[in-house]
């Protein structure tokens, strides 16, 4: 049991977990673009779980102490994932290339202080710009970038993408919840620090109510019955996840909850 244990601190620890979630997300999209499962493994996966993998380990890299930047695991993860987006990323032509280039700059920013002030912050210390930011480079990555990589216009997919936007977008505030006391501490005002919590868990319900219409919406569209059953029971599994999370911080139960989420949507749109 105690090994079992071990390995699941490594597996979230880590972010290969998170980084599991983000390739679900990608597949479900080239699914609902394309209309059939992907088969295969493309370049486009790689740059997917290099990036996550990269950027969600960055911190310690950046702000670890000694060995630990370059010898921990989380060291090891963040230059593997590197390596692996820049090998996956030579494959792509200069059109997706530019965009790439500003998803990049844009989730680098959320852990480099960038922004000028009293003291140099991070995208992250700004709370509003921390839910937005990471809202919209998960939306890109595993959206908008699977639609742009098949050729698609983007035109064609606004309700997907907003879904998209949104279910990250509820996400971000569940986290945000979490960290209230954290924040609050380091000064950060997120979202949930400006509202407070019954506003926010408002806010929540309307985006996740907004998300089942959306599918609703996608339904008249496109008359796939199984993309507006997935939409509602997402939508059910997620309000399920806020309730439950409610009344729990402890880290890794929150991880496998919060973020299962987004495997939970995949598994209904890939199934």
């Amino acid at each position: 049991m105690r090994h079992l244990s071990r390995f699941v601190d490594f597996f979230l620890d880590s972010s290969i977990f998170i980084a599991c979630c983000a390739l679900a997300l990608c597949l479900a999209s080239e699914r609902l673009v394309t209309g059939t499962a992907t088969t295969g493994i493309n370049p486009m996966h790689f740059l997917v779980v290099g990036s996550t993998l990269f950027i969600y380990n960055l911190p310690v890299v950046l702000y670890g102490s000694g060995k630990a930047r370059f010898y921990s695991y989380k060291g090891i993860m963040c230059y593997s994932g590197l390596l692996l987006a820049i090998l996956a990323s030579s494959q792509f032509g200069k059109d997706i290339l530019w965009s790439l280039f500003l998803a990049g700059l844009l989730s680098v920013f959320y852990s480099v202080p960038v922004l000028p002030g009293p003291k140099w912050l991070r995208f992250r210390e700004i709370g509003w710009l921390k839910t937005l930011d990471l809202a919209g480079v998960w939306t890109f990555a595993t959206c908008i970038l699977p639609i742009i990589y098949h050729k698609k216009s983007l035109m064609h997919y606004p309700i997907e993408i907003a879904q998209r936007f949104i279910l990250i977008f509820v996400l971000c505030m569940l986290f945000d919840l979490r960290d209230l006391k954290t924040d609050s501490a380091n000064q950060i005002e997120t979202l949930p620090g400006k509202f407070g919590k019954k506003s926010s868990y408002l806010v929540m319900d309307c985006c996740i109510m907004l998300f089942i219409a959306l599918g609703c919406a996608q339904f008249q569209r496109l008359m796939i019955p199984e993309r507006l059953y997935g939409s509602i029971a997402t939508g059910i599994f997620l309000k399920l996840v806020v309730e439950m999370l409610k009344k729990s911080t402890q880290k890794n139960i929150f991880i496998l909850l919060g973020d299962g989420v987004m495997l939970f949507y995949a598994f209904c749109v890939l199934i």
